[in-house]
C-alpha cells in the first residue's frame, strides 16, 4: 500500500496500491485485499477485494460509505492462488467533515470598568475539528469589531473596553469547510455609570458679576469624568452663551465672568465621560451689590 488520502465531501478513502517486491511474492499476485475499521476499537477489519490491474503496477482504488470525519486504521493483505499473505503495517487516515461547525454557547462571567470576562461552550453533538473561534463584539453605537481566538480555548479577557458602556457579543466557529452560524447574541455592561450631578448649594456660588462652578463637587459614577460643557442664558431669553472650549479635567472649578447684578441667569453644565453623559441646568441670580443671600433652583437629568 502506497498511501492513503480524504477524497471529496463523501466518507472516503483514496488508496494507492503497489505490489510488494517480488522476491516475497511467492508467486503471481492476483490482488488484494484492502481490510479498515475505525481506530481505537477492537471491532475486527473490513474487507474489500481488489483485482491487480494487468495494466500497470501501481493502481488506485477507493473505500467508500465511512463516517464523516471519523479516524479508520487501513491494512492491506496481497493474495495469489495459494491464498493470501500476512498484513501491511497499519496506515491510518481521517475522513473529512461534512459542513462547518456549530456555533458555541456564549456566556459572560463577570465584568470590570474596562475588561468582559467571557467562556463558551463546544456543542458536544459536533465532532469537528475547529480551526479557529471568532469573537465579534460591538457598543450601541459603534461598528462591529473582531477577535480570532485560538481552537484550543474556551474563555478569554476582552480588554480595553469603554467603562461603564453595553457590549453586545456573539461568537463564530470555523473549521476546514468553512464558518458557522453565529451564535446567539448576548450583551453586558462594563461597570461604571454615567457622571451624577451635585446639589445646587454646593455647585452654584454666585457674586454680583460671576458665577463660580464647583466642578469637583460632581461625582464620576466609577467612571472618570473626561471634560465639561458650559452654556448660559438669561432667564428670559432664549439664546444660550455657550463657553466655547471644553473644559478638560483635571479642574476644580470654572467662573462665568461678565454677567449682570442682581439678574436670574439659568446655566446648563454637561459631564461627558465614556459611560454617557449627565446635565445639569441650574437657575440662580446674581447678587445685588449689598445682597448676600441667594436663590436657586435646580433640575437635572442623565443621558446614557
Amino acid at each position: 500500500m502506497k498511501c492513503i488520502e480524504s477524497i471529496d465531501y463523501k466518507f472516503s478513502f483514496a488508496i494507492s496500491l503497489q505490489p510488494p517486491p517480488d522476491d516475497v511474492t511467492n508467486g503471481v499476485i492476483k490482488g488484494y485485499y484492502i481490510g479498515y475499521r475505525i481506530s481505537s476499537t477492537s471491532e475486527p477489519y473490513t474487507f474489500k477485494q481488489v483485482e491487480k490491474s494487468a495494466e500497470s503496477q501501481q493502481q488506485a482504488t477507493y473505500i467508500t460509505g465511512l463516517q464523516p470525519f471519523t479516524k479508520y486504521d487501513i491494512v492491506v493483505k496481497a493474495f495469489n492462488s495459494a491464498g493470501a499473505g500476512p498484513k501491511s503495517t497499519k496506515t491510518v487516515g481521517v475522513t473529512l467533515e461534512t459542513a462547518p461547525p456549530t456555533s458555541p454557547v456564549l456566556q459572560v462571567t463577570s465584568t470590570t470598568k474596562s475588561s468582559l470576562d467571557i467562556k463558551w461552550e463546544k456543542d458536544p453533538k459536533d465532532k469537528s475539528a475547529i480551526t479557529e473561534y471568532t469573537l465579534h463584539y460591538k457598543t450601541d453605537d459603534g461598528n462591529w469589531l473582531q477577535e480570532g481566538l485560538s481552537s484550543d480555548a474556551d474563555k478569554f479577557t476582552l480588554r480595553n473596553l469603554r467603562c461603564g458602556t453595553r457590549y453586545h457579543l456573539y461568537m463564530t466557529a470555523s473549521n476546514s469547510l468553512g464558518t458557522g452560524e453565529p451564535s446567539e447574541a448576548v450583551s453586558a455592561r462594563t461597570r461604571g455609570a454615567a457622571p451624577m450631578s451635585p446639589q445646587e448649594s454646593a455647585f452654584i456660588q454666585p457674586n454680583s458679576t460671576s458665577v463660580t462652578l464647583n466642578l469637583g463637587t460632581w461625582q464620576s459614577g466609577g467612571c472618570p469624568i473626561r471634560h465639561f460643557t458650559v452654556q448660559y442664558r438669561s432667564k428670559y431669553q432664549n439664546q444660550w452663551t455657550t463657553i466655547p472650549d471644553k473644559l478638560d479635567m483635571p479642574r476644580d472649578t470654572f467662573v462665568v465672568r461678565h454677567l449682570s447684578p442682581d439678574r436670574e441667569y439659568v446655566v446648563m453644565v454637561t459631564a461627558h465621560s465614556e459611560a454617557g453623559l449627565t446635565q445639569g441646568e441650574y437657575s440662580f441670580r446674581t447678587l445685588h451689590a449689598s445682597q448676600a443671600g441667594i436663590v436657586a433652583t435646580f433640575l437635572s437629568f442623565s443621558v446614557e
